[in-house]
C-alpha cells in the first residue's frame, strides 16, 4: 500500500458555510473542488474528527495513518469473525468494528489494541444492519426482529429500550445507518426515510429523504448521498440543498463526508474535495 502526502487538516471550506448559505432547492454546483488525489491500495477506509485515516487493506489488515501520514497502528484479525460490515470511527479512542455474520462487535483502543468482544446474539439481538456510537460511550443497535432502538454497554446489556416501531410507525423499519449527535439519534432507512429521536428513545420526527446514504450530521444539518449528488437539510426549515458531483457515484466503492468536504475511493484513488 502506497501512502503519500496526508494533509488532512489543511482543508478549504466547510458544509456548515454551505447550509448557512442554502435555499430551498438551490444548487450550487460550482461549491465541489478537487484539492487532491493519493494512491489508496484499499478495499475500504474512513477518516475521523482528528483527521485519522482507517484503511481496510487487499490483505484484510486494519492499519491507522494519523494526519501527517505516519503509519500508527495495525489490527491483523479483521477477518477472525467473517466479513467486516462497518467501522465506526466517530469516538477516535475508541472504534466499533461490526461483524453482521455473527452479530459480533469489536472494539479497540486509538492503536488499535482490542478492548473488548460483544456477542449481541447472547442479547437476544438476532438481526441488525448497523451499530454506532453513542455520546456516552456505549453503543446504539437495531433489534430487527423486535423493531426496536437498544442502547447497550460494553457488557452486551441493553440499558435503554424504545418502543416497538411496528407500533409507532406502522410500517417496517430497516435502519442502516445510526448516528448520535447533539441530543438526538438519527435512524437512516433508505426505503423510508430519516428518524429522528431523542436520548430517550422518545420519537421527534420523521424526514422523508428516501435513498440516502453515507449520512452524517454536523450541529443540527443533515447531509447525505442521494443519487448523483450531495444533499445537506436543517429540519425545521426549508434550507435545503443539492450539489451535483462531478462523478459517478456508483463508480465510487466508498464516499465519506467530513466537517470540511468530502472523500472518495475510487478504484485506488482517495480522493479529497472541498467546498467553497
Amino acid at each position: 500500500m502506497i501512502i503519500r502526502s496526508y494533509l488532512w487538516l489543511c482543508l478549504i471550506g466547510s458544509l456548515p458555510a454551505l447550509a448557512a448559505r442554502a435555499q430551498s432547492g438551490a444548487r450550487a454546483d460550482s461549491l465541489l473542488t478537487l484539492v487532491r488525489q493519493t494512491p489508496l491500495a484499499a478495499t475500504d477506509f474512513s477518516v475521523d474528527n482528528l483527521g485519522n485515516l482507517y484503511v481496510i487493506t487487499p490483505d484484510n489488515q486494519l492499519r491507522k495513518f494519523n494526519a501527517k501520514g505516519d503509519s500508527i497502528g495495525v489490527y491483523n484479525e479483521v477477518k477472525r469473525y467473517g466479513t467486516l460490515g462497518e467501522i465506526d470511527v466517530t469516538n477516535p479512542l475508541k472504534l466499533l468494528l461490526f461483524y453482521p455474520d455473527f452479530m459480533t462487535i469489536l472494539a479497540l483502543d486509538n492503536f488499535l489494541n482490542r478492548l473488548y468482544k460483544v456477542d449481541l446474539r447472547q442479547a437476544g439481538i438476532l438481526q441488525t444492519s448497523t451499530v454506532a456510537q453513542s455520546y456516552d460511550n456505549n453503543f446504539w443497535v437495531f433489534d430487527e426482529q423486535n423493531a426496536q432502538l437498544k442502547k447497550m454497554n460494553d457488557q452486551g446489556q441493553a440499558i435503554m429500550t424504545s418502543n416497538d416501531f411496528r407500533q409507532l410507525f406502522g410500517e417496517a423499519v430497516l435502519p442502516t445507518e445510526i448516528i448520535d449527535q447533539d441530543g438526538l439519534v438519527y435512524l437512516n432507512d433508505p426505503a423510508q426515510g430519516i428518524y429522528i429521536f431523542d436520548y430517550y428513545g422518545g420519537f421527534k420526527v420523521k424526514l422523508s429523504f428516501k435513498g440516502v446514504s453515507g449520512l452524517k450530521v454536523f450541529g443540527k444539518n443533515i447531509y447525505g448521498i442521494r443519487g448523483n449528488e450531495v444533499f445537506s437539510y436543517k429540519p425545521g426549515t426549508l434550507q435545503e440543498q443539492h450539489l451535483t458531483l462531478p462523478f459517478s457515484a456508483k463508480e465510487a466503492s466508498r464516499i465519506q463526508i467530513v466537517y470540511n468536504g468530502m472523500y472518495v475511493l475510487k478504484g485506488q484513488v482517495l480522493s479529497y474535495y472541498s467546498l467553497r
